[in-house]
């Protein structure tokens, strides 16, 4: 047990000592520059287009809503590399031979997560900095806000391993973003919150509560707005969690078949 727990922290750190070279570019790119052009492209200017009479109020709703597109960004760009070495090097391989498979998928899972939560922490205060009071932040809880982008990089994240596992091989990319996350993302509240889409098609906000995207920009709006329009932080923190485990589960199974380890 004490051997196992130790290779998994020497994993841990080798991705560590990996991704922190590329650790400048995430924060320029998802810290820095997103909260930038967001601020301005999906916030500020559609608000006042289309929202001109509650301008700050649907600034905030778009501009948490957006959080759904970052955090699979960057969950995807993070669980990628591992389906380029099922098919070319197979570190892997190696991985696996010195330390249980399970821990070796769990250990990527939790590294990637805490990855892209660290790099998520500055987008908010930047918006805000940026666009001062049209982003309401009178009610934030920011404890909960930290919460919820922890468990939603969690689950965005097993969700990625688990496509990547699943997947036959790299030239089904293209298919799994038109497919499968293009229309998640549509229709998990990027956009528009859940009491709208239930209000306008009852039957289908239901099964809306199956995409787990859902939580993710509904947890985002409880936490900023702290209004009862939303899904709770309590029901989207039990949605995310109850998915980062059926997802991380389902994971070991296709690693299982994927890597053909017993």
């Amino acid at each position: 047990m004490s051997r196992s727990f130790f290779l998994f922290l020497r994993f841990f750190q080798r991705d560590f000592f990996v991704y922190k070279k590329q650790l400048r570019r995430f924060f320029v790119n998802f810290s820095f520059l997103r909260p930038l052009f967001y601020s301005f492209s999906f916030a500020y200017i559609q608000a006042n287009i289309i929202f001109i009479s509650q301008q700050t109020k649907f600034v905030t709703i778009l501009l948490a809503g957006n959080m759904v597109l970052i955090l699979m960004v960057i969950s995807f760009t993070l669980a990628a590399p591992l389906l380029f070495d099922f098919e070319e090097e197979r570190f892997i391989d190696y991985q696996i031979s010195i330390l249980r498979p399970h821990l070796v998928i769990l250990e990527r899972i939790l590294f990637s997560s805490l990855f892209c939560f660290v790099v998520m922490l500055p987008f908010f205060p930047m918006a805000k900095l940026i666009l001062r009071t049209s982003f309401d932040t009178t009610h934030t809880s920011w404890s909960l806000v930290f919460l919820i982008s922890y468990l939603g990089s969690l689950c965005c994240c097993a969700f990625h391993y688990l496509i990547v596992c699943a997947m036959k091989g790299s030239e089904y990319l293209p298919s799994l973003w038109m497919r499968i996350e293009i229309p998640l993302l549509i229709l998990g509240g990027y956009i528009a919150p859940l009491h709208t889409i239930l209000k306008l098609w009852p039957t289908f906000g239901y099964i809306v509560f199956l995409n787990p995207y859902l939580y993710v920009a509904e947890g985002f709006r409880s936490a900023i707005l702290g209004t009862s329009e939303y899904l709770s932080i309590s029901a989207c923190a039990a949605g995310l969690i109850g998915f980062s485990i059926l997802f991380t589960l389902l994971t070991f199974y296709f690693f299982r078949k994927k890597t053909d380890h017993i």
